[in-house]
């Protein structure tokens, strides 16, 4: 509500004090505290404009559109296919120097809200995503693989296989031990965090290319695509992993 400065009017009488009053604002001039439904719903409505190939709002829930993980732009691609007929903006640069697909674009955009919101289990709620025609809620597309590593090893042990999407803070960076010039980078998972064959869990980008990951330790990053599970030789582990062929698969996440 907005305070209207008290005024004074005429009367026969001589001059008579208006009592101040309140009106509404208007939808141009809300300041809702950041924690309100309303601000949630205006910040998702800008993401919807701002990505409006990519994110589709219905009814209450915002869908985010998987698409094709092939379909990434090869480095100096400017746009793309994405195998459905419909050409994508590809502009947008990656540390790794590749334009950057638009999916993880809209995916990092997304989780930059919910972190602003706190990962609200009800903002989290709000969100999906799509592939295929199969609807995903946000929990089973997004993880973080400090807090989901077990969850992301029994994601990726399901029969049924999309693109999602992880991020994490880089603990170690090194070159191939074949010395064929690739690159590991290692995100931090918690030591002991177990998948459902009771292995312990890592998370781990890599490139044949190094400039693809070209990233440093304490840097937080974000990967899409089609992650797998790699049984590590020698050892109790497994490994979630992320073959980036092109640098726009990672983005950084600042």
């Amino acid at each position: 509500m907005v305070a209207m400065p008290g005024t004074q009017r005429r009367s026969a009488a001589g001059p008579v004090p208006v009592i101040p009053y309140y009106r509404l604002k208007n939808r141009k001039e809300h300041d809702h505290d950041d924690g309100c439904s309303y601000h949630f719903d205006e910040r998702a409505g800008d993401l919807v404009t701002e990505h409006r190939e990519e994110i589709e709002r219905d009814a209450d829930t915002y869908v985010l559109i998987l698409r094709d993980p092939r379909s990434l732009a090869a480095p100096g691609d400017d746009e793309d296919d994405d195998g459905d007929g419909r050409m994508v903006r590809t502009d947008v640069e990656s540390s790794g120097g590749a334009a950057l697909h638009p999916t993880i674009q809209a995916a990092r955009a997304i989780a930059r809200l919910l972190r602003h919101f706190q990962n609200d289990p009800d903002a989290l709620a709000r969100f999906e995503a799509t592939y295929h025609g199969a609807r995903i809620p946000w929990t089973d597309f997004f993880f973080d693989a400090e807090q989901d590593a077990a969850r992301l090893s029994d994601r990726l042990s399901a029969p049924n296989q999309y693109p999602i999407a992880v991020l994490g803070q880089a603990t170690l960076i090194q070159p191939f031990k074949s010395g064929s010039g690739g690159r590991s980078v290692h995100l931090h998972t918690p030591r002991g965090a177990k998948g459902p064959d009771g292995r312990w869990v890592n998370a781990v980008m890599r490139a044949s290319n190094p400039r693809f990951l070209g990233y440093a330790v304490g840097d937080a990053i974000l990967g899409y695509g089609s992650w797998e599970l790699y049984p590590e030789s020698g050892g109790p582990r497994v490994a979630a992993c992320l073959w980036c062929d092109t640098g726009s698969a990672t983005v950084k996440f600042e």
